[in-house]
């Protein structure tokens, strides 16, 4: 996967990233338990063992047993410990961090930019809230994006042969059944864990359907895997219908989701910045608006911003060149971008829903922590 000649880097750089991360949140990190930390709290103590907690989480709404298990088993075992908090939403953080760096660095292969665009995530606003939120933040979001960013990894093993020791035409099918398979457990896992990735089963159902080197599985293996993507969400809906009386599409607190184009869009547009790391958007939902910080930080998120976005036209314009050399493995690259391009439109288009907006003295009681 890595060249020899760059392991002391990568060596380095898997030192110095949970570093990195721990003091870029320091002076954010949590000192009083508050908000939605103290629901969950109130909820464990209220009633005792796995599925009595699960059951209260399905009472409003939220089938989430990865989440409800993970943070029983936080509570129990850290009660009040702030400070361990802290370090185990880190670690979550640069997990993140480092599978990310690796999915880039398949298609990169530079040392590089793999690391510089690993901080996308490690340093984002949405890193930000899975740190400073000690359940529901590292807990929640932050393992549900462990398990999406593994199942996305194994997918690109599926459809991109990473295994330079794969010489036979067996092998490589056998390593692209198994590579599906994986994603697909781990597809499950994040759906499990918070429900908005139940968006990548179908990513992974199009990915069996359409994508041109899949087509080189046994036709029961492309029927199997298909099968086990499609069956996934039914399962999924049937448990949530039948056993808890929920409806599939529910929004915080109870509301019913419905959909606007509009605030589609203005909430797509504000997840498109936040990759981009400019905090734009209402108070209560971004906490640290880019114009809070001093002129220099200002600035010096400008640069990476648009370092990141002149780096990611340039990959663009290799790509499009490539394809159109017919370069190696460019019949492969060009359609695993477009997939993935789809599949970040999938994750960033939210549903709308009414809810009642904190307010916004909380934004103001946040920067003041």
């Amino acid at each position: 996967m890595f060249k020899d000649k760059d392991n002391y880097y990568w060596i380095i750089y898997l030192i110095a990233a949970p570093v990195i991360i721990y003091y870029y949140f320091l002076k954010y990190k949590t000192t009083a338990i508050y908000g939605d930390d103290l629901s969950v709290l109130n909820i464990h103590f209220q009633v005792k063992g796995f599925i009595a907690t699960n059951n209260a989480y399905a009472a409003m709404g939220k089938f989430r047993p990865i989440t409800v298990f993970c943070s029983n088993f936080l509570i129990e075992h850290l009660p009040k410990n702030l400070n361990a908090y802290y370090i185990v939403n880190i670690s979550i953080q640069t997990l993140n961090t480092f599978i990310f760096a690796y999915i880039l660095n398949i298609f990169t292969k530079s040392f590089l930019i793999s690391c510089f665009f690993s901080f996308t995530v490690g340093l984002s606003r949405f890193a930000l809230f899975d740190i400073t939120q000690l359940y529901i933040g590292g807990i929640l979001e932050g393992f549900a994006m462990t398990f999406c960013l593994l199942s996305l990894l194994f997918v690109l093993k599926a459809v991109k042969n990473t295994n330079e020791h794969i010489d036979t035409f067996n092998e490589d099918n056998a390593h692209r059944y198994i590579s599906l398979i994986w994603s697909i457990l781990f597809a499950n896992l994040s759906m499990y864990t918070h429900e908005r990735y139940i968006v990548i089963l179908p990513f992974i159902l199009m990915i069996i359907l359409f994508f041109p080197g899949i087509n080189k599985l046994k036709p029961t293996q492309r029927v199997y895997t298909g099968i086990l993507a499609f069956i996934s969400i039914p399962i999924n809906i049937a448990i949530k219908k039948l056993i808890y009386g929920q409806p599939f599409l529910v929004g915080t607190g109870g509301s019913n989701i419905s959909f606007s184009p509009a605030t589609t869009a203005n909430f797509f547009t504000e997840a498109i910045y936040t990759i981009f790391q400019v905090n734009k958007g209402p108070d209560y939902l971004v906490g640290f608006p880019v114009s809070f910080f001093s002129p220099p930080y200002r600035v010096l998120v400008i640069f990476f911003a648009w370092s990141i976005v002149l780096l990611f036209i340039l990959y663009v314009i290799n790509a499009f060149r490539n394809f159109y050399n017919k370069t190696a493995d460019s019949n492969i690259n060009f359609p695993v971008f477009l997939f993935l391009s789809g599949f970040l439109v999938m994750l960033l288009v939210p549903a709308h829903y009414p809810t009642l907006p904190l307010s916004k003295d909380f934004a103001s009681t946040r920067r003041n922590q």
